[in-house]
């Protein structure tokens, strides 16, 4: 389950971090689709 919460972990970052908005919302379509 540590490999989940670490990427969980890694998608909440990427959004918050508006400075990577390109990654955040390639991993977001990934994740919403």
């Amino acid at each position: 389950m540590q490999v989940v919460s670490v990427l969980f972990f890694l998608h909440v970052f990427m959004l918050l971090n508006h400075n990577m908005c390109n990654i955040s919302y390639c991993f977001g379509d990934v994740m919403n689709y």
